[in-house]
C-alpha cells in the first residue's frame, strides 16, 4: 500500500525518491534546457513543500507546492500554487492522483495567511482538481517565467480562493493578466 509522505524541502527528500520524480517529471514535460539534477526540484525563495506517495522506494505520484507574494489588481496576495503533479503511467487511474492533490491542496487550506491558490492544467482534468475544491477561472490570463502568456486553449486555470480579500475580487481576478515571477508555476 502506497504511502504519502511530505518533505518541507527538496534537501530532504531522499536521494532514490528525487531522482525518480525528477525522471518521472521530464518523461512528462522534457526540459530542452535540461537543468539536472544538480540544481533544486524548485527555487529555495518559492517555499516549497513536496508530496511524495511511494510504494516501498518507487514513486508511484507527485506534487508540490509553491507560494510568493504576487502584485494583482494593485493588491498584493500570498498565492500559492500547486504544480508538478504526476503519476506513474502503470500507477494512473488507481486514485492516486487525486490522493495527492487532495492532500497538497488541504496544506494550501491550512495557511490562515493563504489569499488564493492557482495552477495551470489542462481542461480535461478539471473534474480532478474540482474534487479538491479547485475551480475554472475563465479569462484568466497568465505570465510566467517559463511562459510568455499562454495563447487561448494552451491552459485552463484553476484556483482556489481562500481570504475574504481574495473572495471579494474573484469576478476581477480575469481583467488583468496574472504575472507569475519564475517557471515553477
Amino acid at each position: 500500500m502506497p504511502r504519502l509522505t511530505r518533505y518541507d524541502s527538496d534537501a530532504t527528500i531522499p536521494p532514490r525518491l528525487e531522482a525518480q520524480i525528477r525522471t518521472l517529471l521530464h518523461a512528462e514535460w522534457p526540459d530542452p534546457g535540461g537543468t539536472g539534477a544538480a540544481q533544486p526540484l524548485t527555487a529555495p525563495e518559492l517555499h516549497s513543500v513536496y508530496f511524495v506517495l511511494a510504494d516501498g522506494d518507487q514513486v508511484v505520484s507527485y506534487a508540490r507546492t509553491i507560494w510568493a507574494m504576487v502584485s494583482h489588481l494593485r493588491q498584493s496576495f500570498k498565492l500559492y500554487g500547486l504544480g508538478d503533479v504526476i503519476t506513474k503511467p502503470d500507477c494512473r487511474r488507481k486514485g492516486y492522483g487525486g490522493q495527492i492533490v487532495e492532500e497538497a491542496t488541504t496544506h494550501i487550506k491550512s495557511d490562515r495567511d493563504a489569499d488564493a491558490a492557482v495552477l495551470l492544467t489542462e481542461a480535461k482534468l478539471e473534474a480532478l482538481y474540482q474534487r479538491s475544491g479547485w475551480g475554472y477561472v475563465p479569462g484568466l490570463r497568465v505570465t510566467t517565467g517559463e511562459y510568455d502568456g499562454f495563447a487561448a486553449g494552451e491552459t485552463f486555470p484553476m484556483m482556489l480562493f481562500l481570504s475574504p480579500k481574495a473572495r471579494a475580487v474573484r469576478a476581477r481576478f480575469p481583467e488583468e493578466r496574472l504575472v507569475l515571477q519564475g517557471d515553477e508555476w
